[in-house]
């Protein structure tokens, strides 16, 4: 019997050591599991302020730009006496009137001084065309005199010719009639 009582702690204490072993194995893990909880969980925390604090520096400008909108509106939209209101118009209506003109005249005064630079630049290129049209005019009066020239040297050459031709008949024919006399001689 002292044998299996022996044998009965040598498996109790071989139990407990398991017992043991298993226990630390999951205290262990259990460790490392709120380990990585704390931290994931820190991470957690650290975005979620991140976004809240973004969000409420959206929101203070959202509010601080409502703020500033309310208060030009409201100094715009207060109940004003109707003959203020007009006169406020008017007002307006007249600085819009008078920047406007003022930039008409402005164009205007552009306008006026290119068209008196144009007409500068135009006198001097109506000298040059007077100039070109000049010679252009003695070129064709010296091409139509030379025309003109040689249409009369044809003529007269022409003239001449026939006169001659006239002699020559006139000789011809005061031979024949010199060849005829003689011949009736």
């Amino acid at each position: 019997m002292a044998s299996g009582s022996k044998g009965k702690s040598k498996k109790s204490v071989s139990k407990k050591s398991a017992m043991e072993e298993a226990t630390n194995t999951i205290r262990e893990t259990t460790a490392g599991f709120i380990e990585e909880v704390e931290n994931t969980s820190g991470k957690l925390r650290e975005e979620v302020t991140q976004l809240f604090d973004s969000l409420a520096d959206k929101v203070s400008q959202v509010t601080s730009s409502a703020a500033e909108t309310t208060a030009s509106v409201a100094g715009k939209v207060t109940i004003k006496d109707p003959a203020d209101l007009i006169s406020d118009l008017i007002k307006e209506v007249r600085q819009a009137g008078e920047s406007s003109m003022q930039a008409i005249v402005d164009r205007f005064d552009a306008l006026r001084q290119q068209v008196e630079e144009v007409p500068e630049a135009a006198e001097g290129a109506k000298k040059r065309a007077k100039k070109k049209a000049a010679a252009k005019k003695k070129s064709v009066t010296k091409k139509k005199s030379s025309v003109t020239k040689k249409k009369v040297a044809s003529k007269k050459k022409a003239t001449k010719k026939k006169v001659a031709k006239k002699k020559a008949t006139k000789k011809k024919a005061a031979k024949k009639k010199v060849a005829k006399k003689g011949v009736a001689e």
